[in-house]
C-alpha cells in the first residue's frame, strides 16, 4: 500500500506538471483500479481524459479493460476495447486477436453470445 501512495504521489505531481498527457492519465486510472474499488469514480474521471486525449497504447488500454472486468464494469471495459479496435483498424488496418478475445469474454459476461460470436 505504500508503494501505491508513493506511485500516486508521483503521478499526480506528473499530471500537475502535464494535466494534457494522455499517458500520465493512463497510468493513474490503471493506478485507481489496483488500488481497489473505492477508486472507481477517480478512475472514471481519469479514464475520460485518456480517451480525451486520444490515447493509443493498446497495451496499457486492455489492462486498464481487463481491470474494470475484475470489478465488472463490462459495459465500460467493453467501450475501452471498442476504443482499441478502432485505434488498430487506424494503424493496421486490422483488429488484433487478443482484442476480439476480450471483447467476446466482455460480450459473453453480459449475456450477449450471439454478439461474441
Amino acid at each position: 500500500l505504500h508503494k501505491l501512495n508513493e506511485c500516486e504521489d508521483c503521478i499526480i505531481q506528473a499530471n500537475i506538471i502535464d494535466s494534457n498527457n494522455n499517458e500520465i492519465w493512463a497510468y493513474y486510472c490503471l493506478l485507481c483500479l489496483t488500488i481497489g474499488i473505492n477508486r472507481y469514480n477517480d478512475s472514471i474521471i481519469a479514464l475520460k481524459q485518456v480517451i480525451r486525449l486520444k490515447y493509443e497504447n493498446i497495451t496499457i488500454l486492455r489492462e486498464i479493460a481487463l481491470s474494470y472486468i475484475l470489478y465488472n464494469k463490462y459495459s465500460v471495459a467493453e467501450d475501452i476495447i471498442r476504443y482499441c479496435m478502432n485505434i488498430e483498424i487506424k494503424l493496421a488496418n486490422k483488429v488484433n486477436m487478443i482484442t476480439r478475445k476480450i471483447l467476446g469474454d466482455i460480450l459473453v459476461n453480459q449475456n450477449q453470445l450471439v454478439q461474441a460470436i
